[in-house]
């Protein structure tokens, strides 16, 4: 087998033929610095791990465990909605362009005051989707609880009152502006931004670096 040594003087890269587990006496053909040079056993498998990669992988595990469980699984389950607000509705407190996360409810936990996301069953639209706060509580003679919205910038509540088989959850964090980047990744300047131009700079640099690594393998 082959193997590429670096002079510890002159850096001066050096390939010599060994079998592997040998050491050779290796001498640099520029500066004639003497050094040992080891060649690999191929017996060995693995690979080592340095300090920070110790420390990296299982925290970097936990985080991927608690996003799964706590966003991604409750998503799934539709325990967890992610909205963008779209218009000026509930301004100053949420604006356009901001991420709500509403997280589902008891319907008896929901009180006035609480900010509920909605969706009436009477529109065409079933994606269509509503972010007001509760502005009262109706229990109504049949036994079920409707409620009565309104837009913090509106003067006016809502016209339809919220059956309770009509909500969605209740906010529970708000992100400003995400709503943005994620419209923007969606357009078709963002798909380039966000996808084809990392792409195409993962290949330049991997192609550099096998180029690198082929120089420094076969020296001229």
């Amino acid at each position: 087998m082959k193997m590429t040594f670096a002079c510890p003087k002159c850096k001066t890269h050096k390939t010599v033929e060994g079998k592997p587990g040998e050491k050779k006496l290796l001498v640099c053909n520029k500066c004639g610095e003497k050094g040992k040079g080891t060649f690999p056993d191929k017996k060995t498998k693995g690979f080592i791990l340095t300090k920070k990669q110790v420390i990296a992988i299982p925290v970097l595990s936990i985080l991927l465990l608690l996003c799964f469980s706590l966003i991604i699984l409750p998503s799934m389950n539709g325990d967890l909605h992610f909205l963008t607000v779209q218009s000026g509705s509930m301004e100053p407190n949420l604006s356009v362009g901001d991420v709500v996360i509403s997280a589902k409810s008891d319907i008896d936990d929901i009180k006035v005051g609480d900010v509920i996301t909605f969706r009436y069953s009477s529109d065409n639209d079933p994606y269509k989707c509503y972010t007001h706060r509760v502005n009262k509580i109706i229990n109504t003679e049949d036994g079920n609880i409707m409620f009565q919205t309104k837009g913090d910038a509106n003067e006016d509540v809502d016209r339809k009152l919220v059956r309770s088989s009509e909500v969605i959850g209740k906010s529970v964090v708000i992100l400003p502006f995400i709503g943005y980047i994620g419209d923007f990744a969606r357009s078709k300047l963002g798909y380039v931004v966000f996808l084809v131009i990392p792409c195409l700079l993962i290949i330049v640099f991997e192609t550099r670096r096998i180029f690198k690594t082929r120089k420094k393998e076969n020296p001229t």
